[in-house]
């Protein structure tokens, strides 16, 4: 393994222990959280934290030739949409939304 490969897998685990230990303390800091809580979220993490960028790998490998020359559109395209829906969300948010407090498949996934 090269150095470059190395300090890529640094990287990426870096970020990905960031996401989910954001995650973990706001699910801890709610009132009503179980043991069973803490085990789902963590099972739901570490598969998903495997799978995603084996899944980002392979597709990246296969969408190359095609996406090429506007990989840097869609990622500014993507970016905008986000960025977008979070000022919107910031300003018309109403403020007495219900906080979901149930670990359901829906929740997980979107976690």
């Amino acid at each position: 393994m090269s150095g470059m490969d190395f300090l890529f897998l640094l990287f990426l685990a870096f970020g990905l222990s960031m996401d989910s230990f954001s995650v973990a303390m706001v699910i801890g800091g709610l009132e009503k959280t179980t043991r069973g809580d803490v085990f789902k979220l963590a099972t739901c993490f570490a598969i998903f934290h495997i799978l995603m960028p084996v899944l980002g790998w392979f597709g990246g490998i296969g969408l190359k030739n095609i996406i090429e020359g506007v990989d840097h559109w869609i990622a500014f395209g993507l970016l905008f949409l986000v960025g977008i829906k979070m000022i919107y969300e910031g300003f018309f948010a109403h403020p007495d939304m219900k906080e979901t407090r149930k670990l359901n498949p829906r929740t997980l996934f979107t976690l």
